[in-house]
């Protein structure tokens, strides 16, 4: 049987951990969807191995919080970038401009002769 692990390496190992999420969440940035909840997880995974650090004396990893913090700003600024304001001065893309009045289509002809009431032929 295995003796119980180190209860030093823990703060370490959660940087470490935090430093994996970090990086996960950096690679799947184009999906804010799946990246910001990994880089969130990462950063309280990454605050909970510094508080043990502080608290226990022990060894840990810092540069995962550092790397969730990125993951997370790059991630929500892709997320909010499709509602960013443009400016009032730029009309949306799909109303037609103001001083161009609308043209309506031409009318088609009527080819056929008109029918009679009773349905048969004139």
């Amino acid at each position: 049987m295995r003796p119980p692990p180190d209860r030093s390496l823990w703060p370490a190992s959660l940087g470490m951990t935090s430093l994996v999420l970090g990086h996960v969440a950096l690679i799947v940035f184009f999906l804010p969807v799946i990246g910001v909840p990994v880089a969130g997880c990462g950063l309280v995974i990454g605050l909970a191995g510094v508080l043990l650090t502080c608290v226990r004396r022990g060894v840990g990893l810092r540069w995962g919080l550092a790397v969730c913090a990125l993951a997370l700003g790059i991630n929500l600024a892709l997320y909010r970038a499709p509602y960013a304001d443009l400016g009032t001065d730029q009309p949306p893309s799909w109303n037609p401009p103001a001083e161009r009045a609308f043209i309506p289509p031409p009318a088609r002809r009527n080819c056929e002769r008109p029918r009679s009431a009773a349905g048969g032929a004139p």
